[in-house]
């Protein structure tokens, strides 16, 4: 798994939004860093040299826009298969002390489903009673390249339950360790056949490479999302038990995405944040 230093630098100050006159529930890990310090937005955090996106490039793109791009890399229909309600959440707007919280998706989280695609499925759409048992992602990557949808990108996907980036997240509930979930979109690859939780395997498809490519460029085109903030379960994760997405190539990854962007005109969306 590889993540650079240029988009390690930029998660530093990303979890907390806050208006001067609300502030969000923090939990700062660390201590290189005070409250006052997190309270900076998004597209101000500091990354490494080289060509950046500016705040120009990581404006929210209209519909317009978003279709004739989608037209022009043939993005691919999405399939419904929409999780049972006990997997998903609503966005939280507000902390348990009535504190603001950030719920405008900010991260791209990539992951890797351990089961097939069948199963998989089965999982998001079973009711769940126990928080413990509580899972899906927003999108699904089929191994032919197919696009699942399992949780409406306005709701919160419960894909990284205990997590943090760089030491900070965020805490909706008195009592929870803390999750990004609240501002993080999920997307995940479907496993290769015969894939038992090892540490890796065959990989993943060209076709799910190029699929992963489609939806990440679509939703930063929506939300405004640099690539400094596309990341893996693996490097969020605060559980220390979690590893995918297993024999993933960020070269792979981002040649498709940077050929998408060029084919679209958006070649900045391939940079991290200024």
């Amino acid at each position: 798994m590889r993540i650079s230093l240029s988009r390690l630098k930029s998660f530093v100050p990303l979890i907390a939004i806050a208006s001067s006159t609300a502030s969000c529930q923090i939990i700062n890990s660390s201590n290189s860093r005070s409250g006052s310090d997190l309270q900076s937005d998004f597209t101000k955090s500091q990354v490494g040299e080289g060509a950046v996106a500016s705040q120009e490039d990581l404006k929210h793109r209209s519909s317009k826009d978003i279709r004739s791009c989608a037209i022009k890399i043939k993005m691919p229909a999405e399939e419904q298969q929409l999780a049972d309600s006990s997997n998903y959440g609503k966005r939280d707007s507000r902390d348990y002390l009535g504190r603001r919280l950030e719920s405008q998706p900010r991260f791209v989280v990539i992951h890797e489903t351990v089961m097939g695609e069948k199963d998989t499925i089965s999982l998001f759409k079973t009711n769940h009673k126990n928080d413990s048992d509580q899972v899906s992602y927003h999108v699904l990557v089929a191994r032919d390249g197919r696009l699942i949808r399992i949780v409406l990108d306005e709701n919160r996907a419960y894909g990284a339950g205990m997590s943090h980036v760089m030491g900070s997240t965020l805490r909706a509930k008195k009592d929870s360790a803390g999750s990004i979930n609240n501002v993080a979109l999920h997307i995940s690859l479907v496993s290769p056949a015969g894939f038992e939780n090892s540490d890796s395997h065959t990989g993943y498809s060209e076709a799910q490479y190029t699929s992963l490519a489609k939806q990440i460029l679509k939703w930063q085109m929506q939300y405004g999302i640099p690539m400094s903030r596309v990341t893996t379960h693996y490097a969020v994760d605060r559980s220390h038990s979690r590893y995918d997405p297993r024999s993933f190539h960020w070269d792979k990854f981002d040649q498709k995405h940077q050929t998408l962007t060029q084919i679209c005109e958006l070649p900045m969306l391939a940079q991290p944040a200024s």
